[in-house]
């Protein structure tokens, strides 16, 4: 039997989802304007409340959506790989992925009688991939939220508390997605970077066969489609700052890193090796929207620890050989493709509840791309 909230919440999105009535976004930020209305970059806690009504309830479409969506930007952190990732809306389910320049010599001709040189095109293959529906509902009784009012002590109300909660681990539950097992399926996750940079080498010694394939590319035929991977052989080995430079001397030729992403563990060894050598540094990064400030009229900004003066972030969710995996990513190649922006819905009809509640869902709908693989990297089995 079909869940009535899930009809209502369908119900509720029906006119924006319709292939008739979806607008074609130019940029990330008019696809947030489109689904929390142009006054959010603006918005306090106390601001933002709009009714979305439907043929037989009404729902409170509220500033939960996007104050965890700023939240998310102004903690990377703990989202650090949700974080770092560029958004962008989700145009197509098929992209062009780049596995070969094209040819980069060129020569002169004789200036009244040469020809034209022969074309050159890079090497292109087409990935496929479709959108990832990742919702989280949650609830809360009406006994219970009344009973936390009681005593005239409206901040008493234990459902403000639960939906912020909720949303912040929603993003952090996509944060693990992103930063997924490479040994598992995506399935209906969205994809991991883990698994975007992957290579043959690594499938057929230390995955199981398509553990690695991605966006329909078969990584266990070729190279073609490998991003670097320092695997160590299998056997965990002591991060070294050579490890860390033959990284960027096999990535660098096709593209500069723009983050580094490890766990806290692995990120305070690598602290200990530069200062040691005295080239430690820190750096001053922020995070935006498509070039929106994270913090409207604020000056934001987080220190972190550099390498190369490329940003080296920690993420709690970073996969753990023995100590944390490193990710190289290039952001050029990469994107969050964003369907529908994180939103959040709720109801208290008891008749779609079944029951005296009120209950929210949070929705997110989109997925990872890569354009190019051999732009990101990553160092595993190390201790």
């Amino acid at each position: 039997m079909t869940n009535k909230f899930e009809d209502q919440i369908r119900e509720t999105y029906q006119n924006k989802l319709s292939l008739g009535h979806v607008p074609t976004f130019k940029s990330y930020e008019e696809q947030l304007d489109y689904w929390y209305g142009s006054e959010w970059k603006g918005l306090t806690a106390d601001m933002y409340k709009a009714t979305v009504s439907t043929t037989t309830t009404d729902y409170i479409v509220d500033v939960a959506g996007p104050t965890v969506t700023i939240w998310a930007a102004n903690s990377p952190f703990q989202t650090a790989a949700w974080t770092v990732l560029p958004k962008t809306t989700y145009d197509t389910n098929s992209w062009v992925v780049e596995t070969a320049e094209a040819d980069s010599t060129v020569s002169g001709v004789a200036k009244d009688s040469g020809n034209l040189p022969t074309d050159t095109v890079p090497t292109v293959d087409r990935a496929a991939n479709g959108i990832k529906v990742i919702p989280s509902t949650t609830s809360v009784s009406t006994a219970a939220q009344i009973e936390g009012r009681a005593g005239d002590a409206p901040e008493g109300d234990i459902w403000p508390y639960l939906k912020l909660s909720k949303g912040q681990n929603f993003i952090r539950a996509m944060d693990k997605h992103l930063l997924g097992d490479p040994d598992t399926a995506a399935s209906n996750n969205l994809e991991s970077l883990l698994r975007v940079a992957s290579s043959q080498a690594e499938e057929s010694n230390d995955l199981n066969a398509g553990d690695a394939d991605i966006y329909g590319f078969d990584r266990s035929s070729g190279t073609t489609f490998d991003a670097y991977v320092n695997r160590n052989s299998g056997t965990a080995a002591n991060i070294t700052l050579t490890m860390m430079d033959t990284a960027f001397q096999n990535i660098r030729p096709y593209g500069n890193p723009k983050v580094i992403l490890t766990g806290l563990d692995t990120l305070r060894r690598l602290s200990t090796l530069l200062q040691s050598q005295e080239i430690y540094t820190t750096k001053n990064v922020s995070f935006n929207f498509n070039g929106m400030q994270t913090l409207s009229g604020a000056e934001a900004g987080f220190e972190v620890a550099s390498y190369n003066g490329v940003p080296m972030l920690a993420d709690n969710n970073m996969l753990q050989t023995t100590i944390s995996d490193v990710l190289f990513l290039n952001t050029d190649d990469l994107a969050l493709q964003s369907a529908i922006p994180v939103t959040y819905q709720e109801t208290t009809d008891p008749f779609i509840n079944n029951g005296f509640k009120r209950r929210g869902l949070w929705l997110f709908a989109g997925e990872l791309q890569c354009r190019r693989f051999n732009t990101q990297g990553k160092i595993t089995y190390i201790k």
